[in-house]
């Protein structure tokens, strides 16, 4: 760099790709593909009011700055699922389990009745 060249503010320039990439990210708690384009992020508010940003295989709970300054890539957020969506899956499952619960209970008393054990014992 030249004597006649401006000095570049690199503080700054960093601090504005923060704020863009913070401002990029979404605000609708859901299940998200990351900018990175291979990491999973599940977006939710507590019910303190407090945002969390948990990552696939990452133990640490991150902000939404985090998320920012450290996954970050050419990729555009894609939304995977809602809560909603999840918590529907989750319900159907449940409901699918309860039934398979029920139906193996029943096959069990029955097997009680007859004098065979499910754990083998009489």
């Amino acid at each position: 760099m030249g004597d006649d060249e401006p000095a570049i503010d690199w503080e700054g320039v960093i601090r504005e790709m923060i704020t863009r990439a913070t401002e990029a990210a979404p605000t609708e708690p859901g299940v998200y593909k990351m900018p990175c384009g291979e990491c999973v992020v599940d977006f939710f508010i507590t019910a303190e009011g407090e945002e969390r940003w948990l990552v696939a295989g990452d133990d640490r709970s991150y902000t939404r700055e985090t998320v920012a300054i450290a996954r970050h890539g050419d990729h555009p957020w894609e939304r995977l699922y809602t809560l909603a969506d999840a918590a529907r899956e989750v319900a159907r499952v449940a409901a699918t389990s309860t039934e398979y619960s029920r139906s193996w209970s029943k096959q069990s008393t029955t097997a009680r009745s007859s004098g065979w054990c499910v754990s083998g014992m009489a």
